[in-house]
């Protein structure tokens, strides 16, 4: 090791006499700093600090070569220990004192999630150096502490390689906050003498994992965006669709092996056995496209820990319902061809329309209820393409209509606003 140690003395002395080991005067340094392997102008020299237990002692003198008076001796003792790995941790089933199968050693600094539902009582055991022969453990900074002074060094505590569970508590779905555990073994017992390297597992603990859906365009097997609660959408907007389901907070133990997918009163309308589960299926990844019929759709999922549907069940949502509307096209025999974009839209879309002939040109915005929401334009315009712009502001999501009334005749069309 690269190390040195260095006495710190009053400067009414000039020089300091090193013992070590036993050795006395195994050093005289006669100019600060006073290093125990001494230095040239403050260069320390490295010494052979051997494993093991150390004693030091540093006596200093007013004179050089250690002359004159002596000052007041400090004496320290210290252990140099070899760490050759950093800590690891395992996950322990307390209820047949085995590692869970695939989580052992667990890295320092991992991220583990665990689904409490479907699994079995536990504890957490580090897994350190033979040098060290105790090892503090801290669960969420200060809210639970404990000192292991014999092997297996459990979080929870044993009693000869008994484990006992450790009272993990849930996070609040569907966003859990992370826990932390951190180990730091010592050299003594009772967590004291010489600290090594701290180990660190950050913990999201669930009972439920949250589930999401996701709509995909098949035809590029691209995301499209999520599918909620209330949502509505045209016809035209969900060609070639697919379905799938999102586990949000795991599980990654007690895995789900199958889906079942519950669609428009429709139990069992498919049951997907490999990720991605889809509702249309898929194969390796590559969606299988769907349609939505215009009208009212319903979609629930149940997952379970076997294939086929079997097993037990992990979770079940909440059933999803949906809207497809017509299309929000013109009709072709229009005499004034008019249409929005984007739409479905976000905000802001733009009406754009054609005059056959200069006159004024009224457009009014409707909700769903025919109640009216505003005026557009009510203004003089010239023949040819016009475009006028719709900010919906603080609209709540949803189906409005928007009315074209010139010269003529009076035409209406679609729009469907999202959040």
């Amino acid at each position: 090791s690269q190390l040195s140690i260095r006495a710190n003395v009053p400067t009414s002395f000039e020089s300091v006499r090193f013992d070590f080991d036993g050795n006395n005067g195994f050093r005289v340094e006669n100019v600060p700093p006073y290093a125990l392997f001494g230095d040239i102008q403050g260069d320390y020299a490295p010494g052979p600090l051997a494993l093991g237990p150390h004693t030091l002692s540093a006596t200093p003198f007013t004179q050089n070569g250690a002359g004159g008076q002596p000052g007041s001796t400090g004496t320290i003792t210290f252990s140099v220990v070899e760490v050759r790995d950093n800590i690891t941790f395992t996950l322990i089933d307390a209820s047949t004192n085995q590692p869970v199968p695939g989580f052992d050693p667990i890295a320092d600094g991992t991220v583990l999630r665990l689904n409490l539902r479907f699994l079995p009582p536990l504890s957490i055991r580090a897994n350190v150096p033979p040098q060290f022969e105790s090892v503090h453990f801290d669960f969420n900074f200060g809210i639970f502490t404990r000192v292991e002074n014999v092997v297996p060094y459990a979080l929870g505590g044993d009693i000869n390689g008994n484990y006992f569970p450790f009272p993990f508590s849930v996070g609040s779905d569907p966003s859990p906050e992370p826990q932390t555990l951190t180990a730091t073994p010592f050299t003594e017992n009772r967590a004291r003498g010489m600290a090594g390297p701290s180990g660190t597992l950050i913990m999201i603990i669930v009972d439920n994992p949250g589930v999401g859906f996701t709509l995909i365009r098949a035809i590029t097997n691209s995301d499209l965006q999520e599918l909620n609660d209330g949502d509505l959408f045209f016809d035209d907007f969900l060609p070639e669709i697919n379905v799938r389901v999102d586990f949000k907070t795991g599980p990654d133990v007690g895995a789900v092996e199958s889906v079942r997918f519950d669609f428009d009163g429709q139990i069992g309308f498919r049951v997907e056995n490999f990720p991605p589960y889809a509702l249309f299926g898929d194969i390796m990844g590559d969606y299988i496209p769907g349609i939505f019929t215009i009208g009212t759709h319903t979609l629930s999922i149940t997952a379970f820990t076997q294939n086929r549907a079997r097993g037990e069940v992990v979770v079940t949502s909440s059933t999803i319902e949906f809207e497809v509307l017509p299309d929000g096209k013109p009709e072709a025999n229009d005499d004034i061809p008019h249409y929005n974009y984007p739409n479905p839209f976000i905000g802001i879309t733009t009406l754009a329309f054609e005059l056959p002939e200069a006159g004024n040109v009224q457009i009014t915005v409707y909700n769903l209820m025919g109640q009216k929401v505003t005026t557009l334009t009510d203004t003089w315009r010239e023949v040819g393409p016009q475009v006028v712009t719709y900010d919906a502001g603080n609209s709540p999501a949803g189906v409005y209509y928007y009315q074209l009334k010139t010269l003529k005749g009076t035409f209406s069309g679609r729009m469907l606003l999202r959040k």
